[in-house]
């Protein structure tokens, strides 16, 4: 069984050092996806997470503007027939920003990782968070720090009360949004393995810890809000990506794909909430501070 990291240690925002972060007693290092068209962004996110003492690594996404299709690495007729909408370039370049994300992690020698956007905001009781969350590592495989496009849904089973008012809980419900969340390295090498080439977008496509083996788990409140650069999103998706409704819900598998994959995920979080309401996640005894 894994023991995860658990002590806060201090370090530069902006280097990343040989040594695992997770192994040496220290929180879990913050992968930051940034197109290299946004240095303002980048900017913003070396400023707000500085105060935080966290290391944090830039991952340079891939700019949909510049894949050329077709791309081993996308099934853009599974994308028509599954998510009901034409090839948004945005779309694909955010989906592979992810995977580079997770690979990149996956090359350190760290248990742990803080995936994020770069129109986040950190709050200040963010390196607490992570530390007492850390404390429930042997739980948890995926977890979402974001609440997606509706906030926080009446579905979500809460299963442990922490700090500071915040829980761990069960989401049972699609929400959305992709903008922060901690995985392990067995969530990301499934992810990697499971979810390439593409046929979702990334929110819904990691909704599938139910064909990955993955436990997934929610943070609420979320200690990473949205910033208003979120407001000018760098997908550019459009309305004209959509197919009509007609052709959505009448002449392809979209409707009945997602009501199967909405059933699948129901049985596997019900089937988690009920284990954890039963059996409360246990947490893991502290380490000494490092000096």
């Amino acid at each position: 069984m894994r023991t995860p990291p658990t002590v806060l240690c201090k370090g530069n925002p902006n280097t990343m050092k040989d040594k695992s972060t997770n192994k040496s007693g220290q929180l879990p290092r913050v992968y930051i996806i940034n197109l290299d068209r946004s240095p303002d962004r980048w900017a913003d996110c070396t400023q707000s997470f500085a105060p935080l003492g966290l290391d944090i690594v830039r991952v340079a996404g891939v700019d949909g503007k510049e894949l050329v299709l077709p791309h081993p690495d996308y099934d853009e007729r599974r994308y028509w027939r599954y998510s009901g909408r034409r090839t948004g370039m945005g779309a694909v370049g955010c989906y592979f920003s992810h995977i580079k994300a997770l690979r990149q992690f996956l090359e350190s020698d760290e248990e742990t990782a803080l995936i994020c956007e770069d129109d986040v905001t950190p709050k200040p009781e963010l390196p607490q968070v992570l530390a007492e969350i850390l404390l429930y590592g042997k739980h948890w495989d995926f977890l979402r720090l974001n609440y997606g496009h509706g906030g926080y849904h009446p579905t979500n089973v809460p299963i442990q009360k922490l700090d500071m008012a915040y829980r761990l809980t069960i989401p049972l419900y699609y929400v959305g949004g992709s903008w922060a969340y901690l995985v392990n390295r067995r969530a990301a090498e499934r992810m990697v393995k499971f979810l390439v080439p593409m046929y979702l977008q990334w929110d819904h496509a990691y909704e599938q810890n139910y064909r990955m083996g993955l436990t997934t788990m929610m943070l609420v409140p979320s200690p990473i809000i949205l910033n208003d650069r979120s407001r000018q999103t760098t997908i550019e998706a459009t309305s004209k990506e959509k197919f009509s409704s007609l052709q959505r819900y009448l002449f392809s598998p979209m409707l009945p794909y997602r009501g199967l994959m909405t059933c699948l995920r129901w049985r596997k979080q019900i089937g988690t909430a009920l284990w954890y309401r039963l059996f409360p996640p246990k947490r893991e005894q502290n380490t000494p501070p490092c000096e």
